[in-house]
């Protein structure tokens, strides 16, 4: 009898499923499309008060960007400026790169640490010792694996000043798309946006909270009045945490999308995808059981669905379906389109491609596993190895 039912029951959960589906993509494509974006700000042809701009930018081995990435801070069009870099511990050629752009360029400054202090991530003590000789009104804190539109500070100036804002953070663009950011990355994004859309994150009178390390902008009495970097040494997602702090403490938050405007490095691998959502996620959900089982859950059930069309299908095909098999088979088709269209619209927005909405089944599969993995990490209060390091 329980065989009988079954598939009945499954194409039950299945319709529900599908119902939701169709709701949540209702919900992102409006989330979406409300999203504010940094290229629709007005060029900062001159922001009333040129404030000085402190920009600290860490750099740990990084002899592979920073000159890159310097270099395209210093050429913009914005020009009262100061760049104070952070050699951490740096082990290749990062410190002569520094030094010989130093030599060229009085508005870059040099800050060597040679040690990191007990109960300190390597980042956040960085960021922390580089804010300590800024001069700025106003702090701007990068990553050394960026690269800045020459109007990107201008228009970021204009957005922040012309809002009033208490910290603006920027979400950067890849420099250059590699299979792993065009069919594996969305995903996973997609996953954080479901419990962090940008239109609650701006909201004032919503929660949500969340940022990203490569462009975080703040007035230096904003960064002091919160304790500084500081008050969140031991976190391994700091930005999250400063976002957080910032709009708990009733500062005005708002996260846009830079586009090609600020652009990051591609990932080496898979694996390094992995472990920087792995990280990204236990910041998000900050160490929460309950949401980290929805994200996994939403995750594993999406990546489950390819498969039961193939497996119904062959049934249809060696004719031994049922009538309830065919339900379900119909079901899982009418699901898997209600993952891969959007998908496909969705990395179309950026440019990518529409054939890649076809590898949606291993993107799902492989935001399955980086769900499962942090899942488990937070659940058994396990750490996370991060750049050599291990967090709790």
């Amino acid at each position: 009898m329980i065989s009988v039912w079954a598939p009945w029951v499954g194409a039950a959960l299945l319709g529900g499923i599908v119902v939701e589906l169709c709701r949540a993509n209702a919900l992102l494509a409006k989330n979406i499309s409300r999203e504010p974006s940094l290229d629709g700000s007005e060029p900062c042809c001159a922001v009333q008060s040129r404030p000085l701009v402190s920009i600290v930018v860490p750099a740990k081995d990084e002899e592979c960007h920073v000159e890159s990435c310097l270099r395209s801070i210093l050429a913009s069009d914005y020009t009262n400026i100061e760049v104070i870099v952070v050699d951490d511990r740096s082990t290749d050629r990062t410190a002569e790169i520094l030094a010989a752009i130093a030599d060229e360029d009085s508005r870059v400054k040099v800050v060597r640490v040679k040690e990191l202090p007990a109960d300190w991530t390597g980042k956040t003590h960085a960021l922390y010792r580089g804010a300590d000789d800024a001069r700025g009104d106003v702090l701007l804190f990068s990553d050394a694996d960026t690269l800045f539109h020459p109007q990107l500070l201008s228009r970021a100036l204009t957005c922040f000043s012309g809002r009033e804002l208490g910290v603006l953070g920027l979400l950067p663009g890849f420099v250059e798309r590699g299979f792993v950011e065009k069919a594996v990355y969305p995903h996973l994004e997609l996953g954080i946006s479901y419990f962090y859309p940008l239109s609650d994150i701006n909201d004032p009178e919503k929660r949500a909270a969340l940022a990203s390390g490569s462009f975080l902008m703040m007035r230096k009495c904003t960064y002091r009045e919160l304790g500084t970097w500081m008050a969140f040494r031991g976190k391994l997602t700091e930005d999250v945490a400063f976002s957080r702090a910032a709009k708990a403490s009733g500062y005005r938050l708002h996260v846009v999308r830079a586009g090609d405007m600020l652009q990051t490095r591609r990932f080496r691998d898979v694996f390094e995808m992995c472990a920087f959502w792995k990280r990204t996620y236990c910041g998000a959900f900050d160490r929460n059981v309950a949401l980290t089982a929805r994200l996994t859950a939403n995750s594993v059930v999406l990546s489950i669905l390819p498969a039961l069309a193939i497996w119904t299908g062959y049934l249809i095909l060696t004719g031994t379906a049922t009538a309830a098999i065919n339900v379900l088979f119909a079901l899982s088709i009418c699901a898997v389109l209600a993952v891969v269209v959007p998908f496909t619209i969705f990395i179309r927005t950026e440019g990518v491609h529409w054939a890649y909405g076809l590898t949606a089944p291993l993107g799902l599969a492989v935001a399955s596993w980086v769900a499962l993995s942090t899942f488990f990490t937070t659940l058994l209060n396990k750490g996370i190895r991060w750049r050599g390091s291990l967090y709790k």
